[in-house]
């Protein structure tokens, strides 16, 4: 008979997706007897399994959430920095590519998070264009 703590090290062990032959090495506990414990604790392993996929998903999520809220903020000010051009040393064609690329990171998580995006994409329309008669720039 085996101790109660390699019993739940075999659990820990299968929850974190180790074959059965590799928690035999690492335990040093037969492959049949590992096979009649993992039939026993077919519905423990899947309920344990199920809760760390959960908190791994929360945390991306989470992530992702932070992620999108800072690069929103990057972006407002971008789009505020396009519209004053209070820094003139930075080409605007500089200042729209920035922007374009943090638009489309925040799409891509945008859309892997399933919300809508929250800047307005009209923000860098032809108002921002280089060409505009009463702006100067540094193109």
């Amino acid at each position: 008979m085996h101790a109660a703590t390699t019993r739940a090290d075999f659990l820990h062990l299968r929850v974190q997706g180790l074959s059965l032959s590799s928690i035999a090495r690492r335990l040093g506990v037969s492959k049949p007897t590992l096979i009649k414990w993992n039939r026993q604790s077919q519905t423990e392993i899947a309920a344990q399994s199920a809760a760390v996929r959960q908190t791994i998903q929360n945390e991306i999520a989470s992530s992702t959430t932070q992620e999108i809220a800072d690069l929103t903020r990057r972006l407002t000010g971008l789009k505020q920095e396009l519209f004053s051009r209070a820094v003139r040393e930075i080409r605007t064609a500089d200042l729209e590519s920035l922007a374009g690329e943090l638009r489309q990171r925040l799409d891509s998580l945008n859309a892997l998070v399933g919300t809508a995006s929250t800047a307005s994409p009209s923000l860098l329309s032809s108002s921002s264009s280089p060409s505009e008669p009463n702006r100067t720039s540094k193109n």
